[in-house]
């Protein structure tokens, strides 16, 4: 099962190879991070209700792309809304882990590969299914 954040990435690839569609780069770090809130919410590792986002459990879940964020959650005192944590979340140094953990992902499923010159595609398996494993 892919999680939220490698659908994204998946769907935000242009045929054109190693192209994002054209949006402003803090647009995909914000719905990156949201991809991350998403996945913990479904996890049972956080909730939210317009003023709060709130840790239930802050064991972590085992997933790479997950658990650093949810660290980062977990040891924040005080609360804060679901707006803020998409915003930290969304910081260039912590969505480019993301991102590059995503892809890396994506290339081990046989979903992407990448060539000698850094630029993805979509595998050939995938593109004459046109589903993803």
């Amino acid at each position: 099962m892919l999680r939220l954040a490698e659908e994204l990435l998946y769907f935000a690839l242009r045929d054109d190879p190693g192209r994002l569609v054209s949006v402003p780069d803090r647009h995909l770090r914000c719905a990156l991070a949201g991809c991350v809130l998403m996945d913990l919410a479904l996890e049972d590792r956080i909730d939210s209700d317009p003023e709060r986002l709130v840790v239930v459990d802050a064991t972590p879940v085992g997933d790479d792309l997950l658990d650093p964020s949810l660290a980062l959650i977990a040891a924040h005192r005080g609360t804060r809304d679901a707006g803020y944590w998409v915003e930290r979340l969304a910081a260039p140094e912590i969505a480019r882990g993301v991102s590059e953990g995503v892809i890396a992902r994506l290339i081990e499923r046989g979903v992407l590969e990448q060539d000698d010159g850094g630029l993805l595609s979509v595998t050939s398996r995938v593109s004459r299914a046109r589903r993803y494993p």
